[in-house]
């Protein structure tokens, strides 16, 4: 053997350093010593290969990577099919031409890799001893082929070759670690790309198998740590546990570690790590996270100096990370960070960058901000902007492209509030339009949503150019909206009313009602109209059209026959419609069905519903009217009847409590006026007479103290009064005489409004809540006597300083559960619990008295 090839021999057999040297460096020659033709030929050119390799692995040097590519090839051509070594030596080519491809990124490379790969395994059969490295360095090739061309079908095949290489791999096999390592990073690329969950779940599994393989110590541990703490993050991202989470912080804690400053992956390990905390201070919200977060993103960026390729990925995260914390915090310093990272990250990310989009959107989210905050309007016009160039790059079908839409429309409409220019007008309701046709449609809340702005938008541009297209893009989403909200909702009322509006001023507009019944061929919507239009049109001449709307409602009707849920909204709408034609035309079989329809609503509608109030109220006055034209008594009777029926289902502070209150009043008037009534009308008409002032106030007297407590203490005079005494004493004041001298210069429902606001204000009373003590006064101690001429005993003192406090602030009744219950009565006692609640609720205040913190003070204290 010559001796270049007993040096090659020793080395690659011994890896013996100098040797290598020696070898290298001989002259050309030596290799003329083995011809071609020589039998050892393929020998000395293939052992000189692995020394140019063993070099470039220590040395780095590209020049003997292709001298060892160069001498392979020589070697392959003399170790044709059939040679003992031409396995070996394929195997070898396609290493050397793998690393080439890692050193320089030619793919033609690879692919000669994966080719070579596969010819050798071809000559390496099950049980061969050096299947297992050909399976596992052929899976890499198709795991790195994928990574550059993105074929999954690749990423398949290397999974399935790692899977054979590992079951050679036995445990106890030197290179088992990394078969488990590159397989897991091999299931994890297939996660990211196919997103199935088992893949990334079995990645998790043989990444803590490599782990336990790499005590503390071993050079690959940080590695293992890496990528295991990405998997736990990338599984917390689809099923959101927090544990994942958890893992995937300590983890990464562990792997940073391990790669102290100089290591070559720090920066990454730095991001990765941030990144886990940045995502559990958005489930968690523990500022800390954010803090350490940041921390450690702008370490990762001083070793991501300019020209790094990761440089721009950590402006932008550092950049969101303090758009955060300004979230939170609200300093101004946090979102100017935000901007001149997020513009920093921009300018390395050009326009065919893949996450140009969202460095603009997010840019644009931060002057936004720093506009609401600060209120300069180049802020907004820049988001603006921003926003515009986002929503170019995010297509139809792509994922954020709502947020983009969503988010541009917030800035328009800050700037519209601000200049209120036509054009963002125009533009906004564009978007809107765009935005509701990307949303899922009815019953999703953002879509009732945008249909609420964008009506808004509609009409304020009606209100400026009277646009007849606006108008029926208003009657559209007002359909729609109609659709999202359901009955009882208070938006459905309000766009149940919008609609009809709309429609009216269409109807105004073509003088012809068929044109909105033939938009309307369903019965919800007919009705919907026909209720709105009964109210729209109030007292004005509807006599054009009423015939029409009758008709309509009772087509209606007949759609929606007894046991339909729009039955009584039928019933009751075809009722006042009638009524109005009555008004109008004065024929009685009109009112006749009226009454007929009304009292068949209140035979569907539960008897003390409170539905069936306005059905009473409307009943009465359906009665009064017929009353009015016939003079039949019974219809007056029954009117009161109804209406006092619909006043009980109307408290006090029910909204519709003063009409019924007065409409009550307006027909007991009829009735004692007699039959000379008959040729009045129902409808309030105001009150003249001083005895007609005075029962309107009783009434309002009577309906202002039925909650209140019936027994009271008069403040100004000690005295105990029942609710006689009170009335007593408001008749005698001048709050009363002043009340009845103003009455005549006021309508009726001015009168109804000014009464009631002087009797709530006069009747007020004050409650005194405290700790019972000993010898406090009952009602028989000072029934018929002045508390403030008793002799001040504990429990008397403190109700004499509690009168004396009310009277002070002004209040002239003042209630104690000491003293204004009679404890001896069981039914009054039981009664009084029942309204204890109510009595403290209706009070105008409640005196607190703190026993033991406080000593009795004289008034002028």
């Amino acid at each position: 053997m010559a001796l270049p090839d007993c040096l090659s021999f020793d080395f690659v057999e011994n890896d013996v350093t100098v040797d290598l040297e020696e070898i290298i460096v001989l002259p050309q020659s030596a290799l003329d010593l083995c011809p071609a033709g020589h039998s050892n030929r393929s020998d000395s050119l293939h052992n000189r290969a692995v020394c140019f390799s063993r070099r470039y692995d220590k040395q780095g040097t590209i020049a003997d990577l292709q001298e060892a590519i160069t001498l392979c090839r020589a070697a392959l051509e003399l170790r044709s099919p059939g040679h003992s070594h031409r396995a070996v030596t394929l195997y070898d080519l396609a290493i050397h031409l793998w690393q080439r491809f890692r050193k320089v990124g030619a793919s033609g490379d690879l692919d000669e890799a994966i080719v070579l790969h596969r010819s050798a395994l071809d000559l390496r059969p099950a049980g061969h001893s050096d299947r297992s490295d050909s399976l596992y360095y052929l899976a890499i090739c198709f795991g790195d082929r994928c990574r550059l061309q993105g074929t999954v079908a690749d990423l398949d095949e290397a999974i399935t070759l790692g899977r054979a290489a590992l079951e050679l791999r036995s445990p106890g096999h030197s290179n088992r670690v990394w078969t488990l390592y590159n397989l897991a990073i091999h299931l994890w690329e297939r996660f990211r790309k196919v997103g199935a969950s088992g893949d990334l779940d079995e990645a998790i599994a043989l990444h803590r198998s490599a782990l336990d393989l790499c005590p503390v110590g071993h050079s690959d541990r940080s590695d293992s740590l890496h990528y295991l703490a990405i998997c736990f993050g990338d599984r917390c991202c689809i099923q959101g546990t927090i544990a994942d989470l958890d893992e995937a912080i300590t983890l990464g804690r562990a792997a940073l570690e391990l790669r102290a400053p100089g290591h070559s992956h720090r920066a990454v390990t730095l991001y990765d790590l941030a990144i886990y905390l940045w995502q559990r201070f958005r489930k968690v919200g523990a500022s800390g996270d954010l803090d350490e977060a940041i921390v450690l993103h702008r370490s990762a960026l001083d070793l991501r100096p300019a020209g790094h390729s990761d440089r721009s990925d950590s402006l932008y995260y550092l950049a969101i990370c303090f758009g955060d914390r300004y979230c939170i915090q609200g300093t101004v310093a946090d979102v100017d960070e935000a901007i001149t990272l997020g513009r920093a990250a921009l300018e390395l990310r050009s326009p065919d960058h893949s996450h140009r989009a969202a460095t603009l959107y997010d840019l644009a989210i931060y002057l936004w901000e720093t506009f609401r905050k600060v209120g300069a309007s180049g802020d907004l016009d820049v988001a603006i902007a921003l926003h515009r160039s986002a929503l170019d790059l995010r297509l139809a079908g792509h994922p954020d492209r709502l947020r983009s839409l969503n988010e541009l429309a917030n800035c328009l409409s800050s700037r519209l509030e601000k200049l209120d220019a036509a054009a963002d007008l125009d533009e906004l309701i564009s978007l809107h339009q765009a935005i509701l046709d990307h949303r899922d449609p009815q019953g999703h809340h953002y879509h009732a949503m945008h249909i609420d702005q964008l009506f808004f938008l509609v009409r304020k541009r009606i209100q400026r150019h009277d646009m007849a297209a606006d108008l029926g893009e208003c009657i559209s989403l007002g359909r729609s909206a109609l659709a999202s909200y359901q009955p009882g909702n208070p938006s459905h009322a309000t766009y149940l009313h919008d609609l009809v509006t709309d429609l009216y001023s269409r109807l105004c507009r073509l003088e012809n009602i068929s044109d909105v019944h033939d938009a309307h061929p369903d019965s919800a919507a007919s009705l919907q109209f026909l209720i709105y239009v009964k109210d729209l049109v109030g007292d004005g001449d509807v006599t054009p059209v009423v015939d029409v709307i009758v008709a309509i409602a009772r087509a209606t009707l007949k759609l929606c026959p007894a046991g339909h849920p729009h039955h009584v909204m039928s019933l009751t709408t075809l009722a006042a419609f009638l009524l109005r034609r009555f008004q109008q035309q004065g024929t009685v079989p009109d009112v006749d069905e009226a009454v007929i329809r009304y009292r068949e609503a209140l035979e569907v509608c539960p008897s003390g519903s409170p539905a069936s109030a306005p059905l009473l109220h409307d009943l009465a006055r359906c009665l009064s009217e017929r009353f009015t034209k016939l003079a039949t008594w019974t219809d007056l009777d029954d009117a009161i009847k109804f209406e006092q029926a619909a006043l009980e289902l109307r408290p006090q502070g029910h909204p519709d409590h003063a009409e019924s209150l007065l409409s009550l009043y307006n027909y007991r008037q009829l009735k004692i006026k007699g039959r000379g009534a008959s040729t009045q009308s129902a409808r309030p008409t105001g009150i003249t007479s001083g005895s007609q002032f005075k029962s309107l106030i009783g009434d309002i007297v009577f309906d202002v103290l039925k909650g209140f407590p019936p027994r009271l203490l008069d403040t100004r005079t000690g005295k105990l009064c029942d609710r006689d005494s009170q009335i007593t004493q408001f008749e005698k004041s001048g709050e009363y005489g002043q009340l009845l001298s103003s009455m005549s210069t006021m309508d009726t429902s001015a009168q109804v409004t000014h009464i009631r606001e002087v009797v709530s204000t006069y009747f007020r009373y004050v409650t005194l809540s405290h700790r019972w003590g000993k010898f406090e006064p009952l009602l028989r101690d000072i029934h018929g006597r002045v508390i403030y001429d008793l002799d001040p005993t504990d429990g008397l003192s403190k109700l004499q300083f509690f009168c004396q406090e009310c009277c002070r602030h002004g209040y002239f009744w003042a209630w104690s559960d000491t003293c204004c219950i009679d404890k001896e009565s069981s039914a009054e006692l039981q009664e009084a619990i029942g309204f204890m609640f109510s009595w403290y609720r209706l009070s105008a205040l409640t005196m607190v008295h703190l026993a033991d913190a406080l000593r009795y003070r004289r008034a002028d204290q």
